[in-house]
């Protein structure tokens, strides 16, 4: 498929060029999924031994397995934030105001995936590491939210750009966490290159019917069996960042109540 070595080849490119540019230490924000699996892939091509890998959650929350096989492919340790460990009473309140000041929605989502990224971008800190990429955007890009099931495929693409609004709400939070604490956030599926690229390509090679089934991202899944990534983390399902960590359902508790008194 033309497209996948085209997606590869200008996956490389792009993080090559970022990567030039950094001397010290960087992270890595993972997920055990696709997306930020393929982006510490490409990093420790390049960087090597400079690339720390980080994420959060629950001590049963379903990243954990899929961590595991990456850190057994990469070599590399996950460097894991137990939110079972951290007094997450303390945040919330601060979140929402954040949000509120730089006006982004307020829902649970917003303000479970704000607190979450603001306490492991806390941590990361401590580390004295500055920059840290992240896997944001093939969600929208290549068609990975389940409501892209169920449009026309000829619209696909139309309905994708349509979308592009709701990644820079998503782009601004992380980015406004990451700076309350000095950190440079990298999103390397945001690079104009990539995103021209990925507008010319088909939906059908996005969205893609295989043994009865609809698989979201599919191109990017064939681009990680090109690189040789473990099969487990290739075709792992689609599942929110908020869910598999298990961050919005620790951060519900904290919402109703902060909202009940409103």
């Amino acid at each position: 498929m033309e497209y996948v070595d085209e997606l590869n080849k200008k996956l490389y490119q792009v993080i090559t060029k970022f990567s030039s540019k950094y001397k010290d230490n960087v992270g890595v924000l993972v997920s055990g999924g696709i997306d930020s699996s393929t982006i510490a892939f490409y990093l420790t091509q390049t960087l090597k031994e400079k690339v720390k890998l980080f994420s959060f959650g629950t001590s049963n929350c379903p990243d954990i397995p899929y961590l595991r096989i990456l850190e057994k492919f990469l070599n590399k340790k996950v460097q894991f934030l137990n939110l079972e460990k951290v007094d997450l009473n303390l945040y919330p309140k601060k979140i929402i105001k954040l949000l509120e000041k730089n006006n982004i929605p307020i829902n649970l989502t917003q303000v479970s995936l704000a607190t979450g990224y603001y306490l492991i971008f806390k941590e990361i800190s401590s580390q004295a590491i500055k920059t840290v990429f992240t896997g944001q955007g093939p969600d929208v890009f290549l068609a990975g939210y389940f409501k892209y099931k169920s449009i026309d495929p000829k619209k696909g693409n139309l309905e994708i750009k349509k979308d592009y609004k709701m990644l820079e709400i998503d782009k601004k939070r992380d980015s406004l966490m990451a700076k309350e604490w000095e950190i440079n956030l990298i999103n390397p599926y945001f690079d104009k290159e990539l995103i021209e690229l990925f507008e010319k390509i088909p939906f059908e090679f996005k969205l893609k019917r295989k043994n009865g089934k609809l698989i979201e991202k599919y191109i990017l899944r064939k681009v990680g069996e090109s690189n040789k990534l473990p099969k487990e983390i290739i075709w792992r399902p689609k599942k929110g960042f908020q869910y598999s960590s298990h961050i919005q359902k620790k951060i519900k508790p904290y919402y109703k109540k902060i909202f009940s008194f409103k």
